[in-house]
């Protein structure tokens, strides 16, 4: 199954993020009261969606050329990523650049913003470490296993322009002891343009939700690069270079 992909228009003075409606990889249609709930997963393709849901996008900001199954129309900009690499801007770095090239963003903003995660010292993946509390032991089928819980935490931060939810989950790595800051971002169901098509119904006869993107509820855009720059030294490079070739590249020295 191809990759389900994030539609962006930019005309007529307006920038439209059409989010894929669905449970595919980086995609995940849940459901939950509260925000701070543990989402359930939810098939939306077969069962109408509620009001309490909401898609979590795992969201990526930057592309290489190994990189065939993602597309950027930033092209023309590059930047050396803290592995060495040459990349582009991509996904949430292209809907920053939008809000800059409409002025939903200012300069000074994004001056601000570099100036902010530059003094970030604090990173999640230093600090969150595996930790493992061992608990009584169960049987299970008449057989004796000893127990233990890994705890890994997980951070929710609310924006005050929308109810969209920046959510960063510690994960462990899948082939090493360490472990890895996640970021998703989780707009409900309500937040979309098309709310009433989506809500009820299933994703066969809506498959996408519109987002639109503007002054007010660009937050959350900005918001995301913070959060970023707090996941590790790598992912505050790295958002910090991005930042600079968009500023530099619209507003030119």
């Amino acid at each position: 199954m191809a990759t389900p992909k994030i539609e962006i228009v930019d005309e007529k003075d307006q920038i439209l993020v059409y989010v894929p409606i669905t449970t595919v990889k980086k995609f995940r249609c849940k459901v939950r009261d509260n925000f701070q709930d543990y989402g359930i997963v939810h098939a939306p393709k077969s069962k109408p969606i509620p009001e309490n849901a909401y898609m979590e996008w795992q969201i990526g900001y930057d592309k290489s050329e190994k990189d065939e199954d993602k597309e950027t129309f930033l092209t023309n900009l590059w930047f050396q990523g803290a592995n060495g690499v040459m990349k582009n801007p991509y996904e949430l770095s292209e809907l920053f650049y939008l809000l800059c090239k409409h002025n939903y963003i200012t300069r000074e903003e994004v001056n601000s913003l570099i100036n902010d995660i530059e003094k970030t010292t604090t990173f999640l993946n230093e600090i969150f470490l595996i930790h493992s509390e061992i608990e009584d032991n169960v049987v299970f089928n008449n057989e004796e296993f000893y127990k233990s819980v890994i705890k890994l935490p997980t951070f929710n931060k609310k924006n005050t322009s929308s109810n969209i939810i920046i959510q960063i989950s510690i994960e462990k790595q899948q082939y090493a002891v360490a472990v890895q800051p996640m970021l998703y971002i989780n707009i409900p169901i309500t937040e979309f343009e098309n709310k009433d098509k989506l809500i009820n119904n299933t994703s066969q006869e809506e498959k996408y939700g519109i987002l639109r993107l503007n002054r007010n509820n660009s937050e959350f855009i900005k918001n995301a690069f913070i959060c970023f720059g707090m996941c590790s030294d790598k992912h505050n490079h790295d958002i910090l270079e991005i930042l600079k070739v968009i500023r530099d590249n619209i507003w030119a020295k």
